[in-house]
């Protein structure tokens, strides 16, 4: 789909409740790197990622879109100054 990507893979306990002590399960996250062919290119293996069932962002975006309320909840408990990535959630 996009030739030549790296990946780099994070596996991570799921806490449905947002209760440490209650894991349901685990899940994986990860970051591609890809040589720049073009926003042709890489749009289209974008949307050919997304056809397979994997949640892609906008790699020309630095906002965040998706589960930003789960996102908020996480960011309360180990950024409560919000200190890190400031202007990254939008309001």
């Amino acid at each position: 789909m996009l030739p030549g990507t790296l990946l780099h893979f994070d596996g991570f306990r799921v806490h449905p409740t947002g209760d440490a002590d209650q894991i349901a399960g685990r899940g994986f996250v990860g970051l591609l790197l890809c040589r720049f062919d073009g926003a042709e290119a890489l749009y289209s293996g974008v949307d050919r990622l997304r056809q397979l069932g994997v949640q892609v962002e906008d790699p020309h975006t630095w906002l965040l879109r998706h589960n930003l309320d789960a996102i908020r909840k996480t960011a309360r408990r180990f950024d409560p100054d919000g200190l890190l990535n400031p202007g990254k959630l939008p309001a």
